[in-house]
């Protein structure tokens, strides 16, 4: 499923399912996440994959399999490193803090609570967190997370997810395209 300019519902079949992010419509110039708007996935599932356009991000990774880093609650600790990442070049950031936060620039605080130990090659990356405040998980692209001073877009909700949906993703649910 492609969400395109603007925001989008993507509702998955039976089986797993490529949600893509950031393949707006129109232009190259168009592809960026402040114009891909919010795509909302209705019906995500631990087979399906979220898929990201890394020219439209502004991201410069390899094609393929992401880099993703699982961060602690508390932002503490790294529990996991996927597909090659090390803490100082990853894609994906995933935020355990299953109490949630309310706002992007809460998760911010957390993903930046140990000063500059997540970082990519571009200094952008894709940070997934949970909202307490509507109970589910957000995909923000961040322009650069090893300073806490990136400024979040959010380009994705999770709709039907929990904490538990959150805490069960790994490498192989992302995967970049160009």
């Amino acid at each position: 499923m492609i969400g395109g300019r603007d925001n989008d519902t993507l509702t998955g079949g039976a089986g797993g399912d490529t949600f893509y992010f950031g393949s707006a419509d129109g232009a190259a110039a168009d592809l960026s996440a402040a114009n891909s708007g919010v795509d909302t996935i209705t019906d995500f599932t631990a087979t399906d994959n979220l898929c990201f356009n890394v020219s439209a991000l502004g991201m410069t990774s390899n094609v393929g399999t992401m880099k993703v880093a699982t961060l602690s609650s508390g932002g503490a600790t790294l529990t996991s490193l996927a597909n090659t990442a090390t803490a100082g070049n990853v894609d994906a950031v995933i935020l355990l803090n299953t109490t949630g936060f309310a706002s992007y620039a809460a998760a911010q605080a957390e993903l930046n609570a140990t000063a500059a130990a997540i970082t990519d090659n571009s200094g952008s990356a894709i940070v997934l967190w949970y909202s307490s405040v509507d109970s589910k998980i957000h995909i923000t692209h961040d322009t650069d997370i090893s300073t806490g001073a990136g400024t979040g877009t959010e380009i994705g909700i999770i709709g039907n997810s929990t904490s538990a949906t959150l805490a069960a993703l790994t490498g192989s649910n992302f995967t970049m395209i160009a």
